[in-house]
């Protein structure tokens, strides 16, 4: 699409989202206001369908949500305008050029294409826009196993991103990963000092309890937002899966030595 593209700009959306009426004017609009500038590509949300399931919905505001999302830009729902690492393509838009100057999109990456075309707009000078005017609707998964899925292959392909640039995995991805190798340690750790060393169990399973308090009280949050007890379950389910998911997801890809 982007070889055979003539206009002056490229436009991506995903076949899973849609489009506000004005989205291509307003990003053609912000792409005209900073032409003279280093700003070559501009983005907008993926705000989540007013007509989604319940499920759907509420893994939407898990994953935007910034301490059980990690903060990601795919899920980001900024109200102001801001610069931007990368731009999701599910709501894109860059000037034709750029890829003339940089190269096209890597072809070796099955997921994160987005975040590495961003690094190299970046590393050669240039600059991309957030604008929360530019409105695309994106359906997030409708089940829990098709977000553990989704969760995996995030996870793997943040860490093969390592063998282009160790800056575009920072320390917020391994989060999950260190999640992951705690609780599997306090299965160990537990059976061995809770006859012995009660003081030591009291203390290693602090990070536990106020990582379950953060979990608990995000997933009311959400129920309360959404005005529905069942979405509490739900929330407490996504937030776990989204972590160890992707935690394992990532540890796996530590072990593959080149991309």
């Amino acid at each position: 699409g982007i070889v055979r593209a003539r206009g002056k700009y490229v436009a991506f959306i995903d076949a899973d989202a849609y489009a506000e009426y004005n989205w291509l004017e307003m990003l053609l609009e912000a792409m005209k206001r900073y032409e003279k500038t280093s700003i070559v590509g501009v983005g907008g949300p993926g705000n989540i369908p007013p007509n989604d399931p319940l499920k759907a919905k509420v893994i939407g505001l898990v994953l935007s949500n910034p301490l059980l999302g990690m903060g990601t830009r795919n899920n980001a729902l900024w109200k102001k305008p801001c610069y931007v690492d990368h731009h999701p393509f599910f709501n894109a838009m860059y000037t034709r050029w750029i890829f003339e100057k940089i190269g096209l999109l890597n072809e070796k990456l099955d997921v994160g294409e987005d975040v590495e075309l961003g690094w190299r707009i970046r590393r050669h000078g240039f600059k991309l826009f957030y604008t929360p005017e530019a409105v695309v609707y994106h359906h997030r998964r409708a089940s829990i196993l098709a977000l553990a899925k989704q969760m995996f292959r995030y996870g793997y392909w943040r860490a093969m991103l390592r063998h282009i640039d160790s800056k575009l995995v920072g320390v917020k991805y391994y989060i999950p990963v260190l999640l992951v190798l705690y609780m599997s340690s306090l299965v160990i750790l537990i059976p061995l000092l809770s006859n012995t060393y009660r003081f030591l169990l009291h203390i290693s399973v602090v990070p536990l309890i106020l990582y379950v308090s953060i979990i608990i009280l995000t997933a009311l949050y959400i129920a309360m937002k959404l005005k529905s007890l069942y979405a509490f379950p739900i929330a407490l389910a996504s937030a776990l899966v989204t972590h160890f998911s992707y935690g394992i997801g990532f540890l796996k890809a530590l072990f593959r030595h080149k991309l």
